[in-house]
Protein backbone atom coordinates (compact mmCIF):
# COMPACT_ATOMS: atom_id res chain seq x y z
CA UNK A 1 0.00 0.00 0.00
CA UNK A 2 1.27 3.54 -0.85
CA UNK A 3 0.31 6.23 1.61
CA UNK A 4 -1.01 9.53 0.25
CA UNK A 5 1.33 11.48 2.52
CA UNK A 6 4.31 9.61 1.04
CA UNK A 7 3.24 10.46 -2.51
CA UNK A 8 2.84 14.12 -1.59
CA UNK A 9 6.31 14.17 -0.04
CA UNK A 10 7.89 12.69 -3.17
CA UNK A 11 6.01 15.12 -5.40
CA UNK A 12 7.23 18.04 -3.26
CA UNK A 13 10.83 16.86 -3.65
CA UNK A 14 10.44 16.79 -7.44
CA UNK A 15 9.05 20.33 -7.46
CA UNK A 16 11.95 21.60 -5.34
CA UNK A 17 14.47 19.90 -7.60
CA UNK A 18 12.94 21.39 -10.71
CA UNK A 19 12.95 24.85 -9.16
CA UNK A 20 16.55 24.86 -7.99
CA UNK A 21 18.14 22.73 -10.76
CA UNK A 22 20.90 21.85 -8.27
CA UNK A 23 21.47 19.50 -5.36
CA UNK A 24 19.15 16.81 -6.76
CA UNK A 25 19.93 13.51 -8.39
CA UNK A 26 23.64 14.04 -7.72
CA UNK A 27 23.95 17.03 -10.12
CA UNK A 28 26.84 19.46 -9.77
CA UNK A 29 27.46 23.07 -10.78
CA UNK A 30 29.80 23.38 -13.74
CA UNK A 31 31.74 26.65 -13.60
CA UNK A 32 34.77 28.24 -15.25
CA UNK A 33 38.09 26.89 -13.94
CA UNK A 34 39.86 29.45 -11.80
CA UNK A 35 43.32 30.41 -13.05
CA UNK A 36 45.81 33.07 -12.01
CA UNK A 37 47.49 34.76 -14.96
CA UNK A 38 49.44 37.99 -15.26
CA UNK A 39 51.65 39.97 -17.62
CA UNK A 40 54.18 42.66 -16.86
CA UNK A 41 55.78 45.63 -18.60
CA UNK A 42 58.54 46.23 -19.50
CA UNK A 43 59.11 42.58 -20.39
CA UNK A 44 62.88 42.75 -20.84
CA UNK A 45 65.96 44.79 -19.88
CA UNK A 46 64.40 45.76 -16.54
CA UNK A 47 66.89 47.93 -14.70
CA UNK A 48 67.20 48.88 -11.04
CA UNK A 49 64.71 51.60 -9.95
CA UNK A 50 62.44 50.97 -12.96
CA UNK A 51 58.68 51.04 -12.36
CA UNK A 52 57.19 47.72 -13.44
CA UNK A 53 53.46 47.34 -14.13
CA UNK A 54 51.83 44.00 -13.33
CA UNK A 55 48.41 43.19 -14.83
CA UNK A 56 46.20 40.29 -13.68
CA UNK A 57 43.34 41.03 -16.08
CA UNK A 58 43.90 37.71 -17.88
CA UNK A 59 42.98 35.72 -14.76
CA UNK A 60 39.74 33.76 -14.94
CA UNK A 61 36.91 33.91 -14.24
CA UNK A 62 36.73 37.56 -15.27
CA UNK A 63 33.24 38.19 -13.84
CA UNK A 64 34.42 40.38 -10.96
CA UNK A 65 34.31 37.66 -8.30
CA UNK A 66 38.08 37.35 -7.85
CA UNK A 67 40.32 39.09 -5.35
CA UNK A 68 44.03 39.62 -6.03
CA UNK A 69 47.14 39.45 -3.87
CA UNK A 70 50.66 40.26 -5.09
CA UNK A 71 53.86 39.21 -3.36
CA UNK A 72 56.85 41.03 -4.90
CA UNK A 73 59.40 40.36 -2.12
CA UNK A 74 59.05 36.61 -1.58
CA UNK A 75 58.16 36.89 2.12
CA UNK A 76 54.56 35.73 1.74
CA UNK A 77 53.17 39.14 2.62
CA UNK A 78 50.82 40.89 0.20
CA UNK A 79 52.37 44.04 -1.27
CA UNK A 80 49.27 44.94 -3.31
CA UNK A 81 45.65 43.77 -3.66
CA UNK A 82 44.90 45.62 -6.90
CA UNK A 83 44.22 43.86 -10.20
CA UNK A 84 46.85 46.11 -11.80
CA UNK A 85 49.82 46.89 -9.54
CA UNK A 86 53.24 48.53 -9.80
CA UNK A 87 56.54 47.79 -8.08
CA UNK A 88 60.13 49.05 -8.13
CA UNK A 89 63.17 46.89 -7.36
CA UNK A 90 66.11 48.89 -6.02
CA UNK A 91 68.69 46.12 -6.41
CA UNK A 92 69.62 43.86 -9.30
CA UNK A 93 69.12 40.09 -9.24
CA UNK A 94 66.42 37.46 -9.78
CA UNK A 95 63.05 38.39 -8.26
CA UNK A 96 60.12 35.97 -7.86
CA UNK A 97 56.68 37.53 -8.29
CA UNK A 98 53.65 35.59 -7.01
CA UNK A 99 50.04 36.40 -7.85
CA UNK A 100 47.29 34.72 -5.82
CA UNK A 101 43.66 34.97 -6.91
CA UNK A 102 40.71 33.81 -4.83
CA UNK A 103 36.95 33.53 -5.19
CA UNK A 104 36.44 33.49 -1.41
CA UNK A 105 36.44 29.69 -1.17
CA UNK A 106 39.49 28.51 -3.08
CA UNK A 107 42.62 30.17 -4.43
CA UNK A 108 45.30 29.57 -7.04
CA UNK A 109 48.67 31.15 -7.79
CA UNK A 110 51.05 31.98 -10.63
CA UNK A 111 54.77 32.68 -10.27
CA UNK A 112 57.21 34.34 -12.66
CA UNK A 113 60.87 35.16 -12.13
CA UNK A 114 62.12 38.57 -13.25
CA UNK A 115 65.77 39.42 -13.78
CA UNK A 116 66.64 42.93 -12.62
CA UNK A 117 69.85 44.30 -14.10
CA UNK A 118 72.27 47.06 -13.20
CA UNK A 119 71.22 50.59 -14.10
CA UNK A 120 74.54 51.12 -15.92
CA UNK A 121 74.60 47.86 -17.94
CA UNK A 122 74.95 48.20 -21.72
CA UNK A 123 72.51 46.35 -23.96
CA UNK A 124 73.59 44.12 -26.87
CA UNK A 125 72.59 44.65 -30.48
CA UNK A 126 70.82 41.88 -32.38
CA UNK A 127 71.55 41.39 -36.08
CA UNK A 128 69.32 38.69 -37.55
CA UNK A 129 71.33 38.58 -40.78
CA UNK A 130 70.34 38.11 -44.40
CA UNK A 131 71.16 35.68 -47.16
CA UNK A 132 70.02 35.44 -50.76
CA UNK A 133 71.11 32.72 -53.13
CA UNK A 134 72.65 34.45 -56.12
CA UNK A 135 70.78 32.37 -58.71
CA UNK A 136 67.32 30.85 -58.84
CA UNK A 137 66.47 27.35 -60.08
CA UNK A 138 66.85 28.50 -63.70
CA UNK A 139 70.26 30.12 -63.28
CA UNK A 140 68.85 33.64 -63.27
CA UNK A 141 70.24 36.38 -61.03
CA UNK A 142 68.28 37.30 -57.90
CA UNK A 143 68.31 40.83 -56.48
CA UNK A 144 69.68 41.37 -52.98
CA UNK A 145 67.49 42.48 -50.11
CA UNK A 146 67.33 42.60 -46.31
CA UNK A 147 65.88 39.13 -45.92
CA UNK A 148 66.71 35.46 -46.41
CA UNK A 149 65.75 33.85 -49.72
CA UNK A 150 66.20 30.20 -50.55
CA UNK A 151 65.15 27.98 -53.44
CA UNK A 152 64.07 24.36 -53.58
CA UNK A 153 64.99 23.11 -57.07
CA UNK A 154 63.74 19.72 -58.30
CA UNK A 155 64.46 19.85 -62.02
CA UNK A 156 64.57 16.13 -62.87
CA UNK A 157 61.24 14.80 -61.64
CA UNK A 158 59.49 11.76 -63.13
CA UNK A 159 55.72 11.67 -63.72
CA UNK A 160 55.80 7.86 -63.40
CA UNK A 161 56.89 8.24 -59.77
CA UNK A 162 53.84 9.02 -57.65
CA UNK A 163 55.94 10.79 -55.03
CA UNK A 164 57.24 13.17 -57.69
CA UNK A 165 53.67 14.35 -58.29
CA UNK A 166 52.62 14.52 -54.62
CA UNK A 167 54.78 17.46 -53.64
CA UNK A 168 55.93 18.24 -50.09
CA UNK A 169 59.35 19.72 -50.87
CA UNK A 170 61.65 20.77 -48.02
CA UNK A 171 65.21 21.93 -47.53
CA UNK A 172 67.65 22.92 -44.79
CA UNK A 173 68.50 26.59 -44.33
CA UNK A 174 71.18 28.30 -42.24
CA UNK A 175 70.64 31.47 -40.20
CA UNK A 176 73.41 33.94 -39.40
CA UNK A 177 73.54 36.14 -36.30
CA UNK A 178 77.32 36.61 -36.28
CA UNK A 179 77.03 40.39 -36.71
CA UNK A 180 75.25 40.74 -33.35
CA UNK A 181 77.29 42.63 -30.73
CA UNK A 182 77.38 42.08 -26.94
CA UNK A 183 77.20 45.66 -25.65
CA UNK A 184 80.03 46.94 -23.45
CA UNK A 185 83.73 46.11 -23.62
CA UNK A 186 83.41 43.53 -20.86
CA UNK A 187 80.24 41.97 -22.24
CA UNK A 188 79.76 38.81 -24.27
CA UNK A 189 76.69 37.16 -25.77
CA UNK A 190 75.33 34.18 -23.87
CA UNK A 191 72.36 33.14 -26.00
CA UNK A 192 70.78 33.46 -29.44
CA UNK A 193 67.14 32.39 -29.72
CA UNK A 194 64.89 32.47 -32.80
CA UNK A 195 61.08 32.59 -32.68
CA UNK A 196 59.52 31.15 -35.86
CA UNK A 197 55.86 32.00 -35.19
CA UNK A 198 55.27 35.49 -33.85
CA UNK A 199 51.51 34.94 -33.46
CA UNK A 200 51.64 32.03 -30.97
CA UNK A 201 52.77 32.26 -27.33
CA UNK A 202 54.19 28.75 -27.01
CA UNK A 203 55.75 29.19 -23.55
CA UNK A 204 52.68 30.91 -22.07
CA UNK A 205 54.53 33.92 -20.70
CA UNK A 206 52.24 36.44 -22.39
CA UNK A 207 54.71 37.35 -25.16
CA UNK A 208 54.19 35.51 -28.48
CA UNK A 209 57.49 36.81 -29.89
CA UNK A 210 60.06 35.39 -27.46
CA UNK A 211 59.68 31.61 -27.81
CA UNK A 212 62.88 29.64 -28.35
CA UNK A 213 61.95 27.61 -31.45
CA UNK A 214 65.58 27.50 -32.63
CA UNK A 215 68.74 28.36 -30.69
CA UNK A 216 72.28 29.17 -31.73
CA UNK A 217 74.34 31.81 -33.51
CA UNK A 218 74.42 29.92 -36.84
CA UNK A 219 71.70 27.29 -36.58
CA UNK A 220 70.69 24.91 -39.36
CA UNK A 221 66.92 24.66 -39.67
CA UNK A 222 65.68 21.49 -41.32
CA UNK A 223 62.49 20.58 -43.19
CA UNK A 224 61.58 24.08 -44.35
CA UNK A 225 58.61 23.96 -46.71
CA UNK A 226 58.01 26.65 -49.35
CA UNK A 227 56.74 29.63 -47.43
CA UNK A 228 57.17 33.11 -45.99
CA UNK A 229 58.43 33.00 -42.43
CA UNK A 230 58.49 36.15 -40.31
CA UNK A 231 60.89 35.37 -37.46
CA UNK A 232 62.56 37.18 -34.58
CA UNK A 233 66.08 36.86 -33.16
CA UNK A 234 66.67 37.67 -29.50
CA UNK A 235 70.23 37.86 -28.12
CA UNK A 236 71.22 38.11 -24.46
CA UNK A 237 74.53 39.18 -22.91
CA UNK A 238 76.20 38.24 -19.65
CA UNK A 239 74.47 41.12 -17.81
CA UNK A 240 71.07 39.69 -18.74
CA UNK A 241 70.26 42.47 -21.20
CA UNK A 242 68.56 41.51 -24.45
CA UNK A 243 67.90 42.93 -27.89
CA UNK A 244 65.78 41.65 -30.76
CA UNK A 245 65.45 42.02 -34.51
CA UNK A 246 62.87 40.67 -36.93
CA UNK A 247 63.61 39.29 -40.39
CA UNK A 248 61.71 37.40 -43.10
CA UNK A 249 62.68 34.08 -44.67
CA UNK A 250 61.34 33.24 -48.14
CA UNK A 251 61.49 29.73 -49.56
CA UNK A 252 60.49 29.42 -53.23
CA UNK A 253 60.08 26.22 -55.25
CA UNK A 254 60.56 25.08 -58.84
CA UNK A 255 60.01 21.59 -60.27
CA UNK A 256 60.40 20.22 -63.80
CA UNK A 257 59.12 17.05 -65.47
CA UNK A 258 60.40 16.23 -68.98
CA UNK A 259 59.58 13.86 -71.86
CA UNK A 260 56.40 12.07 -70.89
CA UNK A 261 53.12 11.17 -72.56
CA UNK A 262 49.52 12.11 -71.85
CA UNK A 263 47.15 9.20 -72.38
CA UNK A 264 44.37 9.45 -74.95
CA UNK A 265 40.73 10.22 -74.19
CA UNK A 266 39.27 6.93 -75.42
CA UNK A 267 36.17 6.85 -73.22
CA UNK A 268 34.74 10.30 -73.93
CA UNK A 269 36.11 11.40 -70.54
CA UNK A 270 38.99 13.84 -70.27
CA UNK A 271 42.24 12.34 -68.99
CA UNK A 272 43.90 14.25 -66.13
CA UNK A 273 47.42 13.92 -64.78
CA UNK A 274 47.47 15.43 -61.29
CA UNK A 275 50.23 17.17 -59.34
CA UNK A 276 49.44 17.96 -55.71
CA UNK A 277 51.25 20.70 -53.78
CA UNK A 278 51.02 22.67 -50.50
CA UNK A 279 49.62 26.21 -50.40
CA UNK A 280 49.72 28.47 -47.32
CA UNK A 281 47.92 31.78 -46.89
CA UNK A 282 47.94 32.78 -43.22
CA UNK A 283 47.34 36.47 -42.56
CA UNK A 284 47.88 36.03 -38.82
CA UNK A 285 51.54 35.01 -39.03
CA UNK A 286 52.27 36.59 -42.43
CA UNK A 287 52.95 33.32 -44.30
CA UNK A 288 51.20 34.16 -47.58
CA UNK A 289 51.84 32.67 -51.00
CA UNK A 290 52.55 35.21 -53.78
CA UNK A 291 51.68 33.04 -56.79
CA UNK A 292 51.78 29.57 -58.32
CA UNK A 293 52.50 29.18 -62.02
CA UNK A 294 52.92 26.34 -64.47
CA UNK A 295 54.35 26.27 -68.01
CA UNK A 296 53.48 23.32 -70.26
CA UNK A 297 55.37 22.76 -73.50
CA UNK A 298 54.21 20.16 -76.03
CA UNK A 299 54.44 19.63 -79.84
CA UNK A 300 51.86 21.20 -82.09
CA UNK A 301 51.62 17.80 -83.81
CA UNK A 302 52.92 14.42 -82.73
CA UNK A 303 55.51 12.95 -85.07
CA UNK A 304 53.51 9.74 -85.57
CA UNK A 305 50.24 11.38 -86.66
CA UNK A 306 49.46 11.24 -90.44
CA UNK A 307 45.82 12.39 -90.52
CA UNK A 308 46.55 15.92 -91.69
CA UNK A 309 47.33 19.18 -89.91
CA UNK A 310 43.81 19.86 -88.65
CA UNK A 311 43.18 16.35 -87.32
CA UNK A 312 46.66 16.03 -85.83
CA UNK A 313 46.71 19.40 -84.05
CA UNK A 314 47.36 18.78 -80.34
CA UNK A 315 45.64 20.51 -77.44
CA UNK A 316 46.48 20.08 -73.79
CA UNK A 317 45.34 22.34 -70.96
CA UNK A 318 46.29 23.21 -67.42
CA UNK A 319 43.72 23.34 -64.62
CA UNK A 320 44.16 24.29 -60.97
CA UNK A 321 41.92 23.12 -58.15
CA UNK A 322 41.68 23.83 -54.43
CA UNK A 323 41.50 21.04 -51.88
CA UNK A 324 37.73 21.45 -51.57
CA UNK A 325 37.21 21.49 -55.34
CA UNK A 326 39.21 18.28 -55.71
CA UNK A 327 37.03 16.59 -53.10
CA UNK A 328 34.00 17.78 -55.09
CA UNK A 329 35.19 15.85 -58.20
CA UNK A 330 36.58 18.97 -59.91
CA UNK A 331 33.13 20.41 -60.62
CA UNK A 332 34.68 23.87 -60.21
CA UNK A 333 38.22 25.20 -60.64
CA UNK A 334 40.39 28.14 -59.62
CA UNK A 335 41.69 28.77 -63.14
CA UNK A 336 42.35 26.96 -66.43
CA UNK A 337 43.78 27.53 -69.92
CA UNK A 338 40.99 25.93 -71.97
CA UNK A 339 40.07 29.28 -73.56
CA UNK A 340 43.59 30.01 -74.89
CA UNK A 341 43.58 29.84 -78.70
CA UNK A 342 46.23 28.26 -80.93
CA UNK A 343 47.85 31.59 -81.83
CA UNK A 344 48.37 32.49 -78.18
CA UNK A 345 49.83 29.03 -77.54
CA UNK A 346 52.57 29.72 -80.08
CA UNK A 347 53.84 32.83 -78.28
CA UNK A 348 56.25 33.21 -75.38
CA UNK A 349 59.97 33.26 -74.76
CA UNK A 350 59.98 29.53 -74.00
CA UNK A 351 58.22 28.43 -77.17
CA UNK A 352 59.50 27.27 -80.56
CA UNK A 353 56.59 28.54 -82.64
CA UNK A 354 57.40 26.24 -85.54
CA UNK A 355 57.12 23.08 -83.51
CA UNK A 356 55.68 23.59 -80.02
CA UNK A 357 52.73 25.00 -78.16
CA UNK A 358 53.31 26.61 -74.76
CA UNK A 359 50.65 27.48 -72.22
CA UNK A 360 51.17 29.38 -68.97
CA UNK A 361 48.79 29.19 -66.01
CA UNK A 362 49.57 31.88 -63.42
CA UNK A 363 47.43 32.00 -60.25
CA UNK A 364 47.76 34.91 -57.83
CA UNK A 365 48.17 34.16 -54.15
CA UNK A 366 45.01 36.05 -53.15
CA UNK A 367 43.04 33.09 -54.54
CA UNK A 368 44.21 31.17 -51.44
CA UNK A 369 42.53 33.57 -49.02
CA UNK A 370 39.85 32.03 -46.82
CA UNK A 371 37.06 33.99 -48.51
CA UNK A 372 38.24 32.83 -51.95
CA UNK A 373 39.37 29.22 -52.31
CA UNK A 374 41.31 28.77 -49.06
CA UNK A 375 44.76 27.24 -48.71
CA UNK A 376 45.69 23.59 -48.13
CA UNK A 377 46.67 20.91 -50.65
CA UNK A 378 45.99 22.25 -54.14
CA UNK A 379 46.15 20.28 -57.39
CA UNK A 380 47.57 21.19 -60.81
CA UNK A 381 46.18 19.02 -63.61
CA UNK A 382 47.26 18.48 -67.20
CA UNK A 383 44.11 17.61 -69.17
CA UNK A 384 43.91 15.76 -72.49
CA UNK A 385 40.52 15.76 -74.21
CA UNK A 386 41.88 14.48 -77.54
CA UNK A 387 41.29 10.86 -78.67
CA UNK A 388 45.04 10.22 -79.00
CA UNK A 389 48.16 10.15 -76.89
CA UNK A 390 50.09 13.43 -76.80
CA UNK A 391 53.78 13.74 -76.09
CA UNK A 392 54.87 16.39 -73.57
CA UNK A 393 58.24 18.08 -73.81
CA UNK A 394 58.16 19.56 -70.30
CA UNK A 395 56.09 20.83 -67.41
CA UNK A 396 57.66 23.50 -65.21
CA UNK A 397 55.94 24.41 -61.95
CA UNK A 398 56.90 27.34 -59.70
CA UNK A 399 55.64 28.28 -56.21
CA UNK A 400 56.65 31.78 -55.10
CA UNK A 401 56.33 33.32 -51.66
CA UNK A 402 58.68 36.15 -52.59
CA UNK A 403 57.58 37.32 -56.01
CA UNK A 404 60.17 38.04 -58.64
CA UNK A 405 59.51 38.11 -62.36
CA UNK A 406 61.28 36.80 -65.42
CA UNK A 407 59.80 35.10 -68.47
CA UNK A 408 62.55 32.63 -69.27
CA UNK A 409 62.03 29.24 -67.62
CA UNK A 410 64.42 27.34 -69.87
Amino acid sequence: MILVSSVKAQFLVLILCAASLSGCFGSEDVGETMEAKFTYSPTSNIREDTTITFDASASVPSDGTLTYSWDFTGDGVANSVDKIATWVYAEKGSKVVTLTVSDGETSTTMEQTLRIISATAIAPTAEAGKYIETEDCFGKDVKEGNYYMFFICEMNLDVATTGDRDLSPTRTITLDATDSTPGGQDNYLTSWSWDFDLSIDEDGDGDPENDMDVIGENPDVEDMLPGEYKIKLTVENNDGLTDSEKVTIYVNYAGKWSDFEMNANNTNNAVDLDFEFPVVYNDENGNTIANAKALLTYPQQDSDCYLGESACRNKLDLWMFSEEQLEDDKNEDIANTSGVNATARESGDNCDTDENYCILLDVNGYEAQADRHDDGRWTLSIRNEEPRDIEVESLIFVIQYKYYSHSDYS
